[in-house]
């Protein structure tokens, strides 16, 4: 998660937050090694979900003034998928974050939505105004398109 080879240089306070932000805590008290896990070859092996929560908690812990996240739950269920997401808006709350995504019903209370297709912007507002829009959007969020 930190991505340091001196555990000496380690915020745990803050490697402790990252992982109950991105819902790994259950996985990590799980780990016999716990945060001290070898990841990857030669390591525990994590199933997609895991390691997208595991990226995330990086993200988390780095604690940049910006995040940008492609696809940032695709590999996890609806409900650890909303916790998530929400755990992250509010530890970045005043920060701005970009999403590229396809569910609509996680981001739905942003501040701006910019829809794409074939690379070219088709519409842009606040989830209201492109819900009253009746475009694009609004189809893709009803599930129509």
């Amino acid at each position: 998660i930190t991505l340091v080879e001196d555990v000496a240089t380690i915020d745990h306070h803050r490697m402790d937050e990252a992982i109950r932000l991105s819902c790994l805590d259950q996985i990590m008290a799980g780990l016999e090694q716990g945060t001290a896990t070898v990841v990857g070859r030669g390591g525990k092996q994590f199933s997609k979900g895991q390691v997208q929560r595991i990226l995330l908690a990086r993200a988390i812990y780095k604690n940049a003034n910006y995040l940008i996240m492609d696809e940032p739950t695709s590999a996890l269920d609806n409900i650890t998928a909303k916790k998530v997401i929400q755990n992250i808006e509010h530890f970045f709350a005043g920060r701005t974050i970009i999403t590229a995504t396809h569910k609509l019903k996680l981001f739905e209370h942003v501040d701006k939505i910019v829809m794409i297709e074939a690379g070219e912007i088709i519409e842009q507002g606040s989830f209201d105004e492109l819900i009253r829009l009746e475009g694009a959007y609004h189809k893709q969020w009803l599930g129509l398109d």
